[in-house]
């Protein structure tokens, strides 16, 4: 069994990698769907991603997030650059006027979407326009690969090479290995012909592929999927002057088998060209949440790391002739029930820098000032705790012959 296949059935991703190929048809004979077909939303209805206002057959409102309520002040904080010294009535004058200008969607997104966005701080992690050729089918039917106008991820190094190599399904999004990864903040852009209709169901399916790549990573090593209930994805639309702002988060199956579902929901709207105050709100809620989007998988990614490199340490410390390699897989197999935890309670100080150097935002170092990160979450049990439990309990049953079989207008 070759090292990479062993690894990824010791982060528990056999059956989750191959649950969608179990229950694809035979593409070579089926005619991909996309966002302009309109059969493409109801194929994401049938496999369980629900777009913003879907409804069940009962009358029955999908969940939202548990993290649903910390949204709102989050979007609503303001940005120094967003200030009246800063984007006063003249910058204003002019995005409307590049809105009017833009006649097709590219021209929206090269002159109208720079206002919006302010400055990057790492072009690496922004990237549009790249069509998703390496993410697994998200459903039982074939879509077309995903190519979102404008997405957010983290760079590759930042996650150790094995767990990249193991997930790249799911967190991967291109052939090209070096582009961005992990993303989980979309933005999907219409000319004043587009669709919003389109819009919509495009992101709702970049928001999917998001929240599986991100659930993915939290659960990696896990004997079974856990599920938190929050969501950690972000798309937004923008067409003729109006942007809306939406999240999209994993529940659990309904029935023994099923699949995880996904659900989109609206979280604001914003006419950007109405008036500066609209502007500035929209603008504002749009880099709030890039920023949101940033913390939560740069924390994902350094649990992760966290997790697998204390593993190692602990089992070669057992096991000192043990390769480095076998060390992680036999580490994360004896992990049959824990759970990758998760610490979004990163604030910045008064300053705007965050309190932990790897987790820099998306946004510009003077965006920051004033933003706080959400109220930590309680930590779950220590990862040593948890491995000594468990080598005492493998201790015990061996004596007694026992076996046991997972975010350039801002500055």
């Amino acid at each position: 069994m070759s090292s990479s296949r062993s690894t990824r059935q010791s982060l528990g991703l056999s059956s989750a990698a191959t649950h969608s190929t179990l229950l694809t048809t035979d593409t070579s004979k089926t005619k991909t769907t996309g966002p302009y077909d309109r059969q493409f939303q109801q194929v994401l209805i049938d496999n369980g991603i629900y777009p913003q206002g879907y409804r069940y057959s009962d009358g029955r409102v999908p969940p939202k997030p548990d993290n649903w309520d910390q949204f709102g002040q989050m979007l609503a904080r303001p940005r120094p650059s967003l200030s009246p010294s800063r984007f006063g009535d003249a910058e204003f004058d002019d995005l409307v006027q590049a809105d009017a200008d833009a006649g097709k969607e590219q021209q929206v997104c090269e002159s109208v979407l720079p206002y919006i966005e302010g400055r990057v701080a790492d072009a690496r992690c922004r990237s549009g326009g790249v069509p998703f050729s390496n993410l697994e089918d998200l459903t039982d039917r074939p879509l077309t690969k995903g190519k979102p106008d404008v997405f957010y991820g983290a760079r590759p190094e930042q996650l150790d090479r094995g767990v990249r190599d193991a997930l790249s399904g799911h967190i991967i999004p291109s052939t090209q290995d070096d582009l961005l990864m992990l993303p989980n903040f979309y933005t999907e852009v219409k000319g004043p012909d587009g669709s919003l209709a389109v819009a919509g169901r495009q992101a709702c399916y970049n928001g999917a592929l998001g929240a599986r790549g991100m659930h993915s990573l939290h659960t990696c090593g896990q004997a079974e999927s856990t599920y938190d209930s929050n969501a950690y994805t972000i798309t937004n639309t923008y067409h003729g002057g109006t942007f809306k702002i939406y999240t999209s988060h994993i529940e659990p199956p309904r029935t023994a088998g099923g699949r995880p579902e996904t659900y989109m929901h609206q979280l604001n709207g914003y006419n950007l060209t109405g008036n500066i105050g609209n502007f500035r709100a929209g603008a504002a809620a749009y880099r709030n949440a890039r920023d949101y989007a940033k913390m939560e998988r740069d924390s994902a990614i350094l649990q992760a790391n966290e997790r697998l490199a204390q593993l190692q340490a602990e089992t070669a410390a057992d096991e000192e002739n043990v390769s480095p390699a076998l060390s992680l897989v036999t580490a994360l197999d004896t992990e049959e029930t824990h759970t990758l935890t998760r610490d979004s309670g990163t604030s910045f100080d008064e300053d705007g820098h965050a309190a932990r150097r790897d987790r820099e935002s998306d946004s510009s170092p003077d965006e920051l000032a004033d933003y706080a990160l959400p109220a930590k979450r309680p930590a779950r049990r220590s990862m040593r705790q948890e491995s000594q439990r468990k080598r005492r309990d493998a201790e015990s049953y061996s004596s007694h012959n026992r076996t046991r079989s997972g975010d350039a207008y801002a500055a």
